[in-house]
């Protein structure tokens, strides 16, 4: 059953933004197409009560009867009168872990706040309903709420860390690792898998290493050498090592992961299951203080059209990680998104056609990437005051000059753009 996020009435027809978890992409879709638990859903949404018996013809009447401001106080599930004003907390109490704890932002909460705080504001009013009155209200509870998405972890004896603008992954990554277990991070393009590193750093108080891998990456590059004095040239690894060796937690994210030589995994395979690391001046043995990282847009399968750069990894060095999906975060994309722009009607327009654009590529299968990175490029556009046209060409369809997958990837959206 599909997430109800939104309901509208678009030329009549009642139109509900939907999409198949909390995390991915949302759309709309017609009202009368719903199956009755996500129509009860719409209904919810609102806030109109409903019971097992009510009908589909009756939920639709009562949201259009909604919409309409015709329906009285006991027609709802939260009377107006009784709205109380919910104050948001940064963290809620974090589940009992054996040696790693995180408490989310409560996002419930959030939007309990704006429905109440609206609600409240409303009760006050006289009619005629003053109706700027309510969309300032609306627009500065809103407003009030945009919120980063914040974690608390408690790593062993360590003091707390607050993470602000955190995917929500990250607690259970940062569980992962605290385990012993070895992650490879995997998902699209622009999903923020880079940032994601750094933020489990930061969990972990941990200073980060990142060694990007490419077909071209040697076990030189991986070891580091002695130069022709004799000094020993460290690596990113060896830097990671000689941090540890000083006491410090340490994180190395091998970046890249699925485009290294497969005559590597050998030399990362004594890394990874042996937790041993071989340098120039020495072998080292690895505490549990190191932890391994990893991250690619594949899972190490081979290449592929997207992803021609990939490498068959073998499967013994694929056994060394625990593969972790990243999918987009929204929350975070909204949040940062909202501070690029200040034109609330625009940003709306403007995600409204990213949304459309990424299910349209979806939906005709086209070879083409509209990550959240694009989004958040396309908002930066428009804050500095450029045309939606120009966002979308620049940031969303980046120079493509065929016309005919222009037209494909901006179907049912309202922007013309020629190639």
């Amino acid at each position: 059953m599909r997430y109800v996020h939104n309901v509208a009435i678009v030329d009549d027809n009642i139109q509900c933004f939907v999409s198949d978890s909390p995390i991915t992409d949302s759309y709309w879709v017609d009202f009368n197409t719903l199956p009755m638990a996500e129509c009860r859903r719409a209904s919810r949404n609102l806030e109109i009560a409903t019971t097992a018996t009510t009908t589909r013809d009756q939920i639709a009447d009562l949201i259009r009867r909604h919409f309409a401001g015709e329906l009285t106080a006991n027609d709802y599930i939260v009377k107006p009168n009784r709205a109380q004003r919910r104050r948001v907390s940064t963290s809620t109490t974090p589940a009992p872990k054996p040696s790693v704890s995180s408490s989310p932002m409560d996002l419930g909460v959030i939007s309990d706040v704006i429905k109440a705080t609206v609600a409240e504001a409303m009760s006050s009013f006289q009619h005629p309903l003053d109706v700027d009155a309510v969309n300032a209200l609306i627009h500065s509870a809103i407003e009030d709420a945009r919120l980063p998405v914040s974690y608390q972890f408690n790593v062993g004896s360590k003091p707390t860390v607050t993470v602000n603008g955190a995917h929500h992954m990250v607690p259970s990554i940062v569980r992962w690792m605290t385990a012993g277990l070895n992650v490879w991070l995997h998902g699209e393009a622009g999903n923020g898998k880079s940032t994601i590193a750094g933020h489990v750093a930061e969990a972990l108080g941990a200073e980060l290493f990142e060694i990007s891998l490419s077909p071209e990456t040697s076990e030189v590059k991986l070891r580091g050498y002695n130069d022709a004095q004799g000094r020993e040239v460290l690596s990113a690894i060896g830097r990671a090592v000689k941090a540890m060796l000083e006491g410090k937690t340490v994180v190395l994210f091998l970046d890249e992961i699925s485009n290294a030589r497969p005559d590597l995994a050998t030399w990362l395979n004594m890394m990874l299951a042996n937790r041993k690391v071989e340098l120039p001046s020495g072998t080292y043995e690895l505490t549990d203080e190191f932890y391994v990282l990893a991250a690619a847009n594949d899972i190490g399968l081979g290449a592929s059209v997207k992803y021609p750069k990939g490498k068959l990894q073998d499967a013994s060095f694929r056994d060394r990680f625990n593969f972790v999906e990243i999918g987009i975060d929204m929350n975070i994309v909204n949040s940062v998104v909202a501070s690029k722009c200040q034109d609330e009607a625009l940003l709306q327009q403007w995600m409204g056609v990213w949304h459309t654009a990424r299910l349209n590529v979806k939906t005709y299968g086209l070879n083409f990437e509209i990550t959240p990175r694009s989004a958040i490029q396309g908002a930066t556009l428009l804050g500095l005051g450029e045309s939606i046209e120009v966002a979308t060409m620049a940031a969303l369809l980046r120079g493509v000059h065929d016309q005919h997958q222009i037209d494909k990837v901006l179907e049912g959206t309202n922007v013309k753009v020629s190639a």
